[in-house]
């Protein structure tokens, strides 16, 4: 069996500590963690914000960059482009590193690479605000942000692909798979967003076939593949035993791969009945690398269940995996209760699962065991982890469940002939009222994740104004009592 076969082994193989490797990506990967914690911040805050607005319509009214689009907007590109878009490099940066026993090479160009990406994520979500909105849904960011998006991307992808080619190997780790997946689907996105839908437009339902496909991809896709290379990677190392099967693994990254850019097309999009067909069949296909993952781990872990393992790390996991199985088994139902749920909260809440439940909360386990890592320091002091993970736990439960029973009791009323379309909203109001709980619970989580980060990282980084530091840490050099 190589080396690579399980990831516990991973530092024993290359000429690269732990230590050495944790060091040279200490500068890019702590930037672009903390940068996705404050836009997750900012993600749940405006989301919280577009729910009181409507709720309370006229609390900002007086305020028209506040209003319930351009929240809701801006709520969506923080979460998906912000917090999603530095999360996934970040992994991709350091599992990279780790994974093929190197030191990150190009540090300086992915934490300018970085800096690039978070200015061009900033800009958007100010010219969302201020009017600039393209219209596509889930792609509202304004050319000029997706220009900058490109280009610190670019930058990142490079220091990526120059780290994976500094060592050659016959075979790679699963969690390699995705990684490279995701720099390849990234940028076939974004420049498909930037043509097609901005420079030079098409027209027709070719329009909204290049949106609802390209925000797939970025949702299922490139969120998605970064999340189940964390799974590989840290579900195997925190329990010491080997994945169980490659061949599953493979099963379910080539089914991601192919079937989930194009799962997810509603009976009712203005695209050709073809390709609403075609994504119908692809989500029920999504049906085989939904239980090639999970029994795969299923089988990696024993049966034990992680959600109540001691390791925080686990427990994060183990809560997104059943988020990941609740939303898979969703979308492959989706053609049957489509009838029911298109238009409704049910659609919004499934969404919310895969985003919230399954993505943010891998990442969120995966900041707890890689910043120490970075930092040099432990926990020991720097704030309540396992209180967090309850919040969150909480938040996604509060936010989603009743989201579904609300979705699912508009669909019964809007195939109801006898009702009046105008108090078809008030099925699921008091729904909405309790999911708005768990939106302000998620951005209470959201803080105590941003403060515990802080807590840990800003007293090492008290030396580091001075030139003679920054150098240092660009370079990679160890900082003193790096954990491995």
């Amino acid at each position: 069996m190589s080396c690579h076969d399980h990831p516990t082994s991973h530092a024993d193989c290359g000429p690269a500590a732990p230590a050495a490797i944790d060091a040279s990506c200490r500068a890019p990967g702590l930037l672009l963690l903390g940068s996705g914690l404050v836009w997750l911040v900012l993600a749940t805050l405006t989301g919280v914000l577009a729910s009181l607005n409507f709720h309370k319509p006229s609390l900002l009214a007086d305020c028209t960059f506040l209003t319930y689009g351009h929240l809701k907007s801006v709520s969506g590109a923080a979460f998906l482009f912000g917090f999603g878009g530095n999360a996934v490099f970040a992994l991709t940066l350091w599992l990279l590193a780790r994974l093929r026993s190197v030191e990150l090479r190009l540090p300086l160009a992915a934490a300018l690479g970085g800096v690039i990406w978070n200015v061009g994520v900033t800009a958007g979500a100010v010219g969302i605000l201020q009017g600039d909105a393209t219209g596509y849904e889930g792609l509202d960011l304004p050319l000029y942000a997706l220009r900058m998006l490109i280009a610190g991307g670019a930058l990142l992808a490079l220091c990526a692909v120059v780290t994976y080619a500094a060592r050659a190997q016959a075979e790679l780790y699963p969690s390699l798979w995705y990684i490279l997946a995701g720099l390849v689907v990234l940028p076939v996105a974004l420049v498909t967003i930037y043509y097609a839908l901005g420079v030079e437009p098409v027209r027709g339902v070719a329009q909204a076939t290049a949106n609802w496909w390209a925000v797939s991809v970025l949702r299922n896709v490139w969120l998605g593949s970064a999340a189940l290379a964390a799974v590989f990677y840290f579900v195997p190392k925190l329990v010491e035993t080997p994945l169980h099967s490659r061949q599953l693994a493979g099963l379910g990254f080539w089914g991601l791969l192919i079937f989930g850019g194009w799962a997810g097309a509603h009976a009712g999009a203005p695209v050709p009945v073809w390709i609403i067909k075609m994504s119908a069949f692809a989500s029920v296909m999504m049906i085989f690398p939904l239980l090639a993952v999970l029994w795969n781990i299923h089988r990696t872990v024993g049966g034990n269940a992680i959600l109540m393992s001691q390791d925080i790390t686990l427990s994060y996991i183990g809560f997104a995996l059943l988020c990941f199985l609740l939303a898979g088994v969703g979308a492959v139902l989706q053609p049957l209760h489509n009838v029911t749920t298109h238009f409704t909260l049910f659609t919004v809440a499934l969404r919310d699962l895969w985003g919230y439940g399954f993505f943010a909360m891998t990442v969120l386990g995966a900041i707890v065991y890689i910043t120490p890592r970075l930092v040099g320091r432990d926990w020991a002091g720097c704030g309540c982890l396992r209180g967090n993970f309850k919040m969150a736990t909480a938040g996604v439960l509060l936010m989603v469940i009743p989201q579904l029973f609300g979705g699912w009791m508009q669909g019964g009323a809007l195939n109801n002939a006898t009702l009046a379309y105008a108090n078809l909203p008030a099925k699921a109001l008091m729904t909405l009222r309790v999911a708005f709980i768990g939106e302000v619970v998620l951005l209470v989580a959201a803080v105590m994740a941003l403060i515990n980060f802080a807590r840990l990282v800003l007293p090492s980084c008290c030396g580091c104004c001075n030139p003679i530091e920054i150098f240092r840490m660009f370079k990679g050099i160890k900082p003193p009592g790096g954990a491995a």
